[in-house]
């Protein structure tokens, strides 16, 4: 079932987003387990278990006063703007870039990139993915066989490396994402 907007009050479960097409669930909405191919879903309220997949135009956007827990990048991004927190997000394929957001306990992975501008990370893992930090603050991460760039004016307190990765010629720069 598509549902264009999740209005306060209401609960959306299993609920798809496709075909270009934009999902608003509004402060006091809910979603639980949306699947997003091809299409926005714009989180005013909160969400758990969002899958973003299937084309790379496939986005989560948390605005302020949003909270999306749980949510799964597979070929997709995620926007977390100042006001919004991500909480448990897995970035499997795709990118999720922190906007004046809050990213709680993201994972990267391979391939995969955590991109932070004027906002701040906590407890990221990094295991063969890109981070970058541009001016925001990534505090507790931990990386494994990862890229880490960061930025002049950026924040890495608390931070833990594992083996460093070269990178290869042949995995493009975060820059080029």
């Amino acid at each position: 079932e598509v549902v264009g907007l999740v209005s306060s009050g209401m609960t959306l479960s299993d609920g798809q987003v496709a075909g270009g097409f934009t999902q608003t669930v509004l402060s006091g909405g809910a979603t639980v387990s949306a699947f997003v191919t091809s299409g926005a879903q714009v989180v005013d309220g909160t969400t758990t278990g969002t899958v973003v997949s299937g084309a790379e135009n496939s986005v989560q956007i948390v605005s302020s006063g949003g909270v999306a827990s749980a949510t799964v990048l597979s070929l997709g991004d995620q926007w977390v703007y100042a006001g919004g927190v991500a909480f448990g997000t897995v970035v499997s394929s795709g990118s999720q870039s922190v906007d004046g957001g809050l990213a709680v306990g993201t994972t990267v992975g391979s391939g995969a990139e955590q991109d932070i501008r004027r906002g701040a990370a906590q407890d990221t893992i990094v295991s063969g993915g890109f981070q970058t930090i541009h001016s925001g603050t990534a505090s507790g991460a931990v990386t494994f066989g990862a890229v880490q760039s960061v930025n002049s004016g950026a924040g890495l307190p608390n931070t833990s490396r594992g083996p460093p990765v070269e990178p290869d010629e042949n995995v493009p720069s975060p820059a080029t994402h």
